[in-house]
């Protein structure tokens, strides 16, 4: 806590008189609390995807990161497995099964390869799914930024860096697989209404079929590269949002691109110099977008944009000096929450600072996520469960960075994987109730 005293000294017969004054950087909390503006947020009916606590690396085709499910109470470790390897973002299928990559897993002879881990509830193993189809195959799989998505009839879609896309069958085996032209780097892969699939590799947006067929692939036009942290899907499963950049010289300038399901350009909104994350889309279709972007001094710039397709820009906010480097969540009244440095701020449906946090001494790690009762989760130097009016519910130590995003599961569970460093707590699979 920053404090500035300010001492005033002054003799009067000889008796010396302080005066101190001590001021901090967190507010109280405004005393007109419930004046903020909410709009509720539902869940939106999607039948092509597991209906489960977190079917997806953010929850939703919305990237909400937020959950109808609640999640733990207590905050203390219920189970930890030792994988090996990194661990990535944990998905739920409709058997409760928890799902996770594991890039860089060991097979028995010492070997590097792609795993897939199936885990039941309880942390015991049900299935490590060597992600190599064929067995032949040239360049064998090592290592993944994409997380794996659970379908309805509980299929798992997973690519991988030798431009692999797999569907799997809920016991690991092989249901079909495509060939990418280059690696596929999409961590939010997506599926749409119709049970069509989204992702990215080195040069285009790919979409497929249930059934593994290519429908078509694009590249932006003008002059644009597509960012490849993935697709985000309107509420109403026809508009899909991509990021983009097209350079200016040597300076990449970032863009929001909202395509038709053809994958058609609709519109694009000119966010600046920086690099953003993967946006929010709400109930009303609005799209969030946070970037951590360079001040003209260059300090650090972070920048929450709220955007619509009717109305261009509704607001925006900048924060000198911090970094926004983790994906936003909002809860289920319309208050989004953005970790920007090390402080969790909250802002209501008019983008009106509600109040902010500082939690620990390192800026955010993690994607943030929310649970149904409006518990945020933000990962730091501790693993952090803070309230909708900021108060903060627990905390844990964990002892590894966590990277990614936490998932909540059922029974009042979250889990998350940790680094690759070889430490006590690293490489493996956290259980939180």
């Amino acid at each position: 806590m920053k404090c500035v005293r300010i001492f005033i000294v002054s003799l009067l017969g000889g008796l010396g008189l302080l005066l101190g004054a001590c001021q901090t950087d967190t507010p109280p909390e405004p005393p007109n609390y419930y004046d903020w503006r909410t709009e509720p947020q539902e869940t939106i009916p999607w039948p092509t995807l597991a209906d489960t606590p977190w079917p997806m690396y953010r929850a939703d085709p919305q990237a909400t990161g937020r959950t109808r499910w609640p999640g733990p109470r207590g905050g203390s470790v219920a189970w930890k497995r030792f994988v090996g390897g990194r661990v990535g973002v944990v998905v739920i299928g409709p058997d409760s099964t928890i799902y996770f990559t594991n890039p860089y897993g060991q097979t028995e002879t010492g070997e590097q390869r792609l795993f897939l881990w199936a885990v039941r509830p309880d942390g015991s193993v049900r299935a490590k799914i060597s992600l190599d189809f064929p067995p032949n195959e040239p360049l064998h799989s090592t290592h993944t930024d994409c997380q794996p998505l659970v379908g309805s009839d509980g299929a798992i879609y997973i690519g991988t860096n030798n431009g692999n896309f797999y569907a799997l069958e809920p016991d690991g085996q092989l249901r079909w697989q495509f060939k990418a032209e280059t690696k596929i780097f999409t961590a939010q892969l997506n599926i749409d209404l119709s049970g069509n699939l989204y992702f990215f590799d080195d040069n285009y947006l790919y979409a497929l079929s249930s059934d593994g067929q290519l429908l078509w692939r694009k590249q932006p036009q003008d002059g644009f590269r597509f960012k490849r942290h993935g697709i985000v899907i309107s509420p109403d499963g026809e508009t899909l949002y991509a990021l983009a950049y097209r350079l200016n010289g040597n300076i990449g300038i970032s863009w929001l691109l909202a395509l038709d399901r053809n994958g058609e350009e609709r519109w694009r909104y000119e966010l600046g110099k920086g690099s953003a994350v993967l946006p929010l889309v709400d109930n009303a279709d609005r799209i969030y977008v946070c970037m951590d972007a360079t001040a003209e001094n260059f300090a650090d710039l972070g920048i929450v944009f709220a955007l619509s397709s009717e109305e261009g820009l509704l607001w925006k906010h900048e924060f000198l000096g911090l970094e926004i480097a983790a994906e936003p969540t909002m809860d289920h009244n319309g208050q989004l929450y953005v970790s920007i440095g090390n402080w969790l701020y909250s802002f209501d449906y008019d983008g009106k600072q509600r109040w902010r946090v500082r939690l620990g001494l390192i800026p955010a790690t993690q994607s943030l996520i929310c649970d149904a009762d409006n518990v945020v989760y933000f990962m730091g130097d501790k693993l952090y469960a803070v309230n909708d009016r900021g108060k903060v519910q627990w905390s844990l130590e964990i002892g590894a960075n966590a990277f990614f995003s936490s998932s909540i599961g059922y029974n009042n569970m979250l889990f998350f994987g940790t680094s690759f460093v070889p430490t006590p707590a690293g490489q493996r699979l956290f259980a939180i109730h």
